[in-house]
C-alpha cells in the first residue's frame, strides 16, 4: 500500500515537471534575448541620464549665471569674450603689477568692483587679471568637481565664428596632448552632434560617439549647448571611455545570464516543490485537524491551524468552511478580541492624526503651492521645472540643516538660502511679485533664517494682499554701531497700533508665534531687535537692528573685489 502511495506521487511529480520543462525552455531564451537587447539599450539610456544630471550640476556650479534671454550688461559674457579673444593670456600667470592695478581700482570702486559697468571701464592690465582670476576660478572648479565620478575628461569648447573648436576650459583628469587654447575639428560629418546644436535652437543635451575628441580613441560624449544672451557661444562636453561602457554591458550580461538560468532553475525546483506540497500536505493537516478537534474540542487551536492552510484551491476551501464552523463556536470571545482590536486601532488613528497636525504646520501651505507650480511647469518648461525642483530640495535642505544649526551664520549663507525662497514664492506669484535686492555690507552674521519670516509677512500680508501684486525690497545698511537688514514692501500696509489686539482675536496664532520665535532668536543670539512700522495703503518696512559690539560682528566694511 505504502508503495503504491509513493508510486503515485513520483508519477505526479514527474507528469508535472514534463509539463513545466518546455515551458521553463521558452521562458529562458525569451530572458536572455530581452536580457541582450535592454541591456545595452538601458544602460546607455541610464548613463545618459546620469550625464544630464553631471552636466546640469557643472552647468548650475560655473555657468548658471549667464542669462540665456535677456540683452542687459554680464559680467560673466563679457570675462567669456575675454577668454575667448586671447586664451593664452587668459592662461597665464598674474603679474605683480597686475595686482597691484587690480587693488588700486577695486580700493576706489569700494562696492562696484567687478559690476560689468567697473570691468570695461578698467585699465587694460586690470582686464586683464579679472580674466586671469576668472578663467583660474572656473577651471579649479571644474579640476575639483565630481572627483568620485569615473568619467574621462570635462571641457568647455567654443562654437562661434571665428573660434569655432576653440578649446577654453578642460580638467587636468587626462590632460594628453590637448590643452586651453587648442583646436577641435568639428566636421558635421564626424560630429552630428554638435551639428544638431549648431543648426537648431534647442538647449537640450546631446549625445556621440566619438573617435577624435578630446584624443584619438573611442570616446562616448555629453554636450549641453551654452548659450548668452538668447546667443549659442560653446558647449560643456563631459567624456566616458566608450571601452569602459561596453565592458561594463557586457559584465551586466553576463552577470544577467547566470543569474537568469540560475534563477529559472531555481524557480523550476521551487515551483515544483510548492506544487508538491500543495497537492498532498493540506489535506495530511485537514485530516490532523479535525481528529484532533473531535478529541479535545479546543477551539483557539483549530482556528490558527486551519488559518495556517492558505492554498486557494479546493483544500484551502474546504479549510475556510471547517473554521468558519468553529468561528460560530467561538464567536463571543472573537467578538471580544476584535472589539478589543478596534480601540487599539483608534488610539493608533489619534496618535497619528496628532502627528499628522504637527508635521502639517511647517509650511504645508508654501510646500503645497511650490510643488503645484513646478508640477504645472513641468509641461509648460521642463527645464525650468527642473532647475526649480533641484532649488526647492536645496531650499529643503537648508531648512533641515538649521535644525542642527545653533550658531549664528554669515549673512551671506542666510542671503543665499533666502533667494531660493523668494525664487519658489515667484514661481506661484509670477509678475505680482517683484523682488529687489539692495545689498550693501555683508560682514556680519546673524541667527539662520531670522530674515525669511520677515520676507514671508511681506509677500503674504503686503504685497499679496494687494490687487496686482508689488515689490519687496531686501536690504543692507551699516552705522557706526550696528549693521541693519531692511525688509519693505509697498503693499498693504497695516495699523501697527492695533496689531497686537488683531493678533489676540487669531484663532491659530501661529503668524505671531512664529515672528515671536524670530524675535527671541535674534535677542538671544546677536542681542539685535525688530522694527517695524507701516502705513495703511502704502506699505511696511520692517528692520533688523544688529549691534557690532553685542553681536560679535566685525567693524569693517565689506572686503573688496568679487
Amino acid at each position: 500500500m505504502k508503495q503504491d502511495k509513493k508510486k503515485k506521487k513520483r508519477k505526479l511529480l514527474f507528469q508535472i515537471g514534463v509539463v513545466l520543462l518546455p515551458v521553463f525552455l521558452l521562458l529562458m531564451a525569451g530572458i536572455f534575448a530581452v536580457i541582450y537587447y535592454s541591456s545595452v539599450d538601458g544602460y546607455l539610456k541610464a548613463q545618459d541620464d546620469h550625464m544630464k544630471i553631471l552636466l546640469n550640476m557643472i552647468y548650475q556650479g560655473n555657468f548658471a549665471g549667464f542669462k540665456e534671454d535677456e540683452s542687459n550688461d554680464n559680467k560673466l559674457e563679457w570675462l567669456y569674450d575675454s577668454v575667448e579673444k586671447d586664451i593664452s593670456s587668459a592662461t597665464s600667470e598674474y603679474t605683480d603689477e597686475e595686482v597691484s592695478a587690480y587693488m588700486e581700482e577695486a580700493e576706489k570702486a569700494i562696492y562696484g568692483a567687478w559690476t560689468y559697468d567697473w570691468l570695461i571701464r578698467a585699465p587694460g592690465i586690470v582686464q586683464s587679471y579679472c580674466t586671469k582670476i576668472f578663467y583660474k576660478d572656473t577651471q579649479m572648479v571644474l579640476d575639483a568637481a565630481y572627483r568620485d565620478q569615473n568619467y574621462s575628461d570635462i571641457f568647455v569648447v567654443d562654437l562661434t565664428d571665428p573660434y569655432r573648436g576653440q578649446v577654453l576650459f578642460k580638467t587636468k583628469r587626462n590632460e594628453g596632448d590637448i590643452k586651453a587654447g587648442d583646436y577641435f575639428d568639428l566636421s558635421a560629418t564626424s560630429h552630428p552632434a554638435i551639428e544638431s546644436i549648431l543648426t537648431g535652437d534647442s538647449r537640450d543635451i546631446v549625445f556621440e560617439r566619438s573617435a577624435d575628441i578630446p584624443l584619438k580613441g573611442n570616446y562616448y560624449i555629453g554636450y549641453m549647448p551654452l548659450y548668452m544672451n538668447g546667443k549659442l557661444r560653446g558647449a560643456i562636453g563631459l567624456v566616458y571611455d566608450w571601452e569602459a561602457i561596453q565592458n561594463s554591458i557586457l559584465d551586466s550580461m553576463k552577470l544577467a545570464w547566470i543569474l537568469g538560468i540560475g534563477g529559472l532553475i531555481l524557480a523550476m525546483i521551487i515551483i515544483l516543490t510548492v506544487l508538491y506540497r500543495k497537492s498532498i500536505r493540506p489535506l495530511t493537516k485537514i485530516q490532523s485537524i479535525v481528529r484532533d478537534y473531535t478529541k479535545d474540542k479546543d477551539t483557539e487551536e483549530t482556528l490558527a491551524r486551519t488559518a495556517e492552510i492558505t492554498e486557494r484551491n479546493e483544500f484551502g476551501l474546504l479549510s475556510d468552511d471547517i473554521r468558519g464552523m468553529v468561528q460560530e463556536i467561538h464567536d463571543y470571545t472573537e467578538e471580544n478580541i476584535r472589539l478589543a482590536g478596534e480601540q487599539e486601532r483608534i488610539q493608533k488613528e489619534l496618535y497619528e492624526a496628532q502627528v499628522s497636525v504637527m508635521v502639517s504646520q511647517i509650511q504645508p501651505h508654501f510646500m503645497y503651492n511650490a510643488l503645484t507650480s513646478i508640477a504645472m511647469m513641468c509641461e509648460l518648461d521642463p527645464e525650468k521645472a527642473q532647475e526649480a525642483t533641484v532649488i526647492f530640495a536645496d531650499y529643503l535642505r537648508g531648512n533641515m540643516d538649521s535644525l542642527k544649526q545653533k550658531a549664528p551664520v554669515p549673512f551671506s549663507v542666510e542671503l543665499e538660502h533666502l533667494k531660493k525662497y523668494v525664487y519658489i514664492e515667484q514661481l506661484r506669484f509670477a509678475d505680482k511679485l517683484k523682488v529687489e535686492y539692495d545689498i550693501g555690507p555683508t560682514s556680519f552674521s546673524l541667527p539662520q533664517l531670522s530674515v525669511q519670516p520677515l520676507v514671508e509677512n511681506a509677500v503674504k500680508h503686503g504685497v499679496g494682499m494687494k490687487k496686482g501684486g508689488g515689490t519687496v525690497t531686501i536690504a543692507t545698511r551699516e552705522n557706526e554701531t550696528s549693521y541693519e537688514v531692511i525688509v519693505s514692501d509697498n503693499g498693504v500696509g497695516f495699523d501697527v497700533a492695533a496689531a497686537d489686539q488683531i493678533r489676540m482675536t487669531r484663532s491659530d496664532g501661529r503668524s505671531h508665534v512664529g515672528m515671536e520665535n524670530t524675535r527671541k532668536r535674534l535677542h538671544d543670539q546677536c542681542n539685535a531687535d525688530v522694527i517695524i512700522t507701516s502705513v495703511v495703503g502704502e506699505g511696511t518696512t520692517a528692520r533688523i537692528v544688529i549691534p557690532k559690539n553685542d553681536s560679535g560682528q566685525k567693524d569693517e566694511s565689506s572686503p573688496k573685489g568679487a
